[in-house]
């Protein structure tokens, strides 16, 4: 319930004074019954004690929110947050609320207390009185709402110090002073920087790993354990790595880069790069597998000097073993090197270049032998085998070359040779170039071959003398092959321009001949000199033996033309013999093999494109050359001919043959051919005609009976004739008739 008033007497065992108005805060003492309070201007009458207040039947007392205090002052011990007349010296309990200012200490000029509290809204003003102003305020001040309150500390210029922010971060504005110690530290907003006083340490780690600071002019970084010290980058690489014992190792990208060793020697885990002036630079590299590179900058010079004698001198026991002169020569075994290269050896000796690997002691050889302490010398180079070093080719004072174990000399006594061989299975000569790789190889056989998978151009095989042109395992003395479209071999007259005479021949013998004009073969001859380019021509003739002498079987002359049994050349083909009798008189025979249709035997191709003029396909003469007929094209009818010149003929007269009764005469069959089963709807049967026609039917070389078509026409000629003049008197009277009859109907 609201308190308003309470009269002088109820309170005033409390040795309390007057009592102001209670604008806030809460009753603290037993509840007061309504009776005793009264309005705010109404006036109290009762006269009541304080043992009849405690008398009465109340609880506790509320808050007092309204209302005006007419009694005597109250206790402190009943009131809260009356900072207006709260007694000297207070105990509180609780929480406790005040409205308006609290003053701790006096309200006045500094009276010995030296700080003032003020709570202000949300705040805690701190005031110093000690120069007698009234503006050395300091604050503390809480800012934001629920949780994500801040703490502000302001000085007395009202200047933000501190915040400590709800997240637990704390933000100082000016520079801070840590101090009291004999080494000072400052935070330094300005410069953005911490700086320690000289002899200030920062100390890192749980167990003080690390000390870090700095004294006079060095700066220190102390390890208190045995661990290392590492410097790495953003990514968490090592950059540098500094361990107890003394080592150090220096990283690049994350890479081993140098690294000293717990005895200081330096390792480089890369290629080294050092800048000698600014301008000439000294690298070592790697060099690959098991090896390493020293060399100088592009354009800069690597010396290593002794004196003006010698560049640079490696000894033993005092003696020049290894010497680099003034002139770049380089000499071992020998203090005068007179090449870019010289080993020296005692006279009448053997010494050379040898070749070992971490195994063996020799691999090869290289070595030069001064003959019988003469000023001459050769060359031997060897090679290890097994368990021996051989060796495998010399080049002798005199300049032959021999290779092989032992090096073969010259079976004929050449006083120049090379030689490949020795106690060996075969052997090669290889010639490479750019291109290509050609060897030529002895095993028994020998052969020429190309290629890295070899291809034999030419086998010579000693067993059996053949020799193989394209081929490595030719079948008869001369085997040529060729995997080309054209291939070709030449046989050619060098020179005799000025003579017709010269031939070039191919002689093939088929068994002992008498001599090579009678045996078989292939000449090609001149038909005119060759003293100009215009001029040359020539010709092959193709030669047969028959009973031990030559026969000319074919001639191909200069114009194309080919003879056959002559070396008269007519006619592009001319073909010569005297066969007679039988199938075996024929001079020239077409045999298109085969069991089939649609197979054809010759064909001439002649005439004008469109088939204008007269053009002979095939002209037939007797036994003096007279033409008696043939096959022709005139104007584009196909004529099959014989010849009819009267100029042929004597004792004409016109024939006395019955044309009607001989074509009447004449059966026109149908039948099928026995070979093939072919029906033919009309025809003759060759017996039937020769009755009726006789010169039209003729035997075969094979006996059997033919037809000739041509034969029976001037048969039909004559019959069509007959006809003819039946048909001209039968017109004759069919007129008389027609006239007749017109008479008549007249």
């Amino acid at each position: 319930m609201a308190l308003t008033k309470i009269t002088s007497r109820i309170l005033d065992s409390s040795g309390v004074t007057i009592l102001g108005t209670i604008a806030t805060g809460v009753w603290q003492g037993t509840a007061i019954n309504q009776t005793y309070l009264v309005g705010q201007s109404g006036t109290n009458t009762g006269d009541e004690t304080l043992a009849r207040i405690n008398a009465l039947d109340v609880t506790e007392l509320g808050t007092v929110s309204s209302g005006v205090w007419n009694g005597t002052a109250i206790a402190s011990a009943y009131l809260d947050a009356d900072t207006a007349h709260l007694s000297t010296t207070q105990n509180f309990t609780g929480t406790k609320t005040f409205s308006g200012v609290v003053g701790i200490g006096s309200t006045g000029i500094y009276a010995g207390s030296a700080a003032i509290l003020n709570l202000q809204g949300i705040g805690i003003a701190l005031k110093n009185d000690k120069d007698g102003s009234d503006n050395n305020w300091s604050y503390i001040q809480n800012t934001g709402t629920g949780s994500a309150s801040d703490i502000n500390f302001y000085t007395g210029n009202n200047e933000s110090a501190l915040n400590l922010s709800h997240s637990g971060a704390a933000t100082f504005s000016g520079d801070v002073n840590f101090t009291g110690a004999s080494y000072n530290a400052v935070w330094d907003t300005s410069a953005n920087l911490l700086q320690f006083a000289d002899n200030a340490v920062i100390r890192i780690g749980t167990g003080n790993d690390v000390d870090i600071y700095h004294s006079s002019n060095v700066t220190y970084i102390k390890t208190q354990t045995d661990q290392p010290v590492s410097f790495i980058d953003a990514g968490g690489a090592d950059m540098l790595k500094l361990t107890p014992n003394g080592a150090v190792n220096l990283y690049h990208n994350g890479t081993l880069a140098l690294s000293t060793g717990s005895g200081g020697a330096a390792t480089f885990g890369g290629n080294v790069l050092f800048n000698l002036d600014g301008d000439s630079t000294l690298s070592i590299n790697d060099g690959g597998t098991n090896a390493s590179q020293i060399k100088a900058g592009a354009g800069d010079e690597l010396y290593i000097g002794a004196n003006n004698t010698y560049a640079l001198r490696f000894l033993n026991n005092g003696t020049n073993d290894v010497v680099f002169d003034a002139g770049s020569n380089v000499g071992i075994g020998t203090a005068s090197p007179n090449q870019k290269l010289t080993i020296g050896f005692a006279n009448n000796g053997t010494d050379g270049i040898s070749f070992r690997s971490t195994t063996y002691a020799s691999l090869g050889k290289i070595l030069c032998q001064n003959d019988n302490a003469s000023t001459n010398g050769n060359l031997q180079f060897l090679t290890r085998l097994g368990g021996d070093v051989i060796e495998r080719m010399r080049i002798t004072s005199g300049g032959n070359v021999g290779i092989g174990d032992p090096p073969p000399t010259s079976p004929n006594g050449a006083d120049k040779y090379l030689s490949i061989g020795g106690n060996i299975q075969d052997a090669s000569i290889i010639l490479k170039d750019a291109t290509e790789t050609w060897e030529i190889y002895q095993n028994n056989d020998l052969s020429f071959s190309y290629g890295t998978t070899p291809t034999t151009v030419l086998k010579l095989q000693r067993s059996t003398g053949n020799v193989g042109i394209g081929t490595a395992s030719p079948l008869q003395l001369l085997d040529v092959q060729s995997s080309t479209a054209s291939p070709k071999i030449m046989v050619k007259v060098d020179g005799q321009a000025g003579t017709t005479n010269p031939t070039a021949e191919l002689i093939l013998g088929a068994g002992p001949i008498s001599s090579n004009d009678s045996a078989c073969k292939i000449i090609s001859f001149r038909t005119a000199n060759y003293s100009s380019a215009a001029a040359r021509s020539s010709g092959l003739k193709f030669q047969v033996t028959q009973n031990n002498g030559p026969r000319l079987a074919l001639t191909i002359a200069e114009t194309g033309n080919v003879s056959i049994g002559s070396t008269g050349n007519p006619a592009k083909l001319f073909v010569y013999g005297n066969n007679h009798g039988g199938t075996g008189s024929y001079l020239g025979y077409f045999y298109n093999d085969g069991n089939g249709a649609d197979r054809y035997g010759v064909r001439i191709n002649a005439g004008a494109n469109n088939g204008s003029g007269t053009t002979v396909y095939l002209r037939c003469d007797d036994g003096d050359a007279t033409e008696v007929g043939g096959l022709r094209n005139v104007n584009g009818t196909f004529q099959l001919f014989d010849s009819s010149d009267i100029s042929l003929k004597e004792n004409i007269e016109d024939t006395d043959i019955n044309g009607l009764r001989r074509i009447n005469s004449l059966k026109i069959r149908k039948f099928n051919w026995k070979k093939n089963g072919i029906l033919n709807a009309a025809g003759f049967i060759a017996q039937e005609v020769e009755k009726v026609i006789p010169e039209a039917s003729s035997a075969m070389d094979s006996g059997l009976l033919s037809v000739s078509v041509t034969s029976m026409v001037p048969t039909l000629v004559k019959a069509i004739q007959e006809q003819q003049v039946q048909i001209e008197s039968q017109q004759t009277i069919i007129k008389d008739l027609k006239s007749r009859i017109e008479t008549l109907e007249g």
